[in-house]
């Protein structure tokens, strides 16, 4: 966590102009402030506006895979919490665009997927059970069978399949 007055310039990673950007996720000046209180010298509370992530900009092209990656404690969980609108309301500031379009937050949860680091999986059941369980909750007005084949195919997708 970094207080707004101690942002060190040597910690911003510059990703450049947007080359071939043909559509994704888009995001501009992404900063999410929280009050912390602590203690000062004399041992009273005060509170404190500190940015959790402060004005993060990116993308994320159609088609590719992309990795947020840095060291522990470094806002990756929060940035994602951020893009996947699992911040409450109003706090997080910034855009969020898909294909170029602003998004909100319900828009994000209605068409995507999340899955936090700290869900819980079921280790007795394979990848294709697993992602079957999910396709239930995630797809539940399709039928069995388009479920199956959409399961299937994002096997294949994955390079999960077994070749022989």
């Amino acid at each position: 966590m970094k207080n707004k007055d101690t942002h060190r310039p040597d910690m911003v990673i510059d990703i450049g102009k947007q080359v071939n950007f043909s559509g994704g996720l888009e995001f501009s000046n992404l900063t999410y402030t929280v009050i912390k209180k602590q203690k000062d010298i004399d041992g009273d509370w005060v509170k404190q506006e500190v940015d959790l992530l402060h004005d993060i900009t990116g993308y994320a092209s159609k088609g590719c895979i992309t990795a947020v990656m840095g060291p522990s404690g470094a806002g990756k969980s929060t940035f994602l919490d951020g893009l996947a609108g699992r911040i409450a309301s109003g706090s997080l500031m910034g855009r969020v665009a898909l294909d170029g379009v602003d998004v909100s937050p319900s828009l994000i949860k209605r068409t995507s997927a999340y899955i936090m680091q700290d869900d819980r999986l079921f280790p007795m059941l394979t990848v294709y059970e697993t992602l079957m369980f999910a396709a239930d909750f995630r797809l539940g007005s399709i039928s069995r069978a388009d479920k199956r084949e959409r399961v299937e195919k994002l096997i294949e997708q994955l390079g999960l399949s077994v070749r022989e």
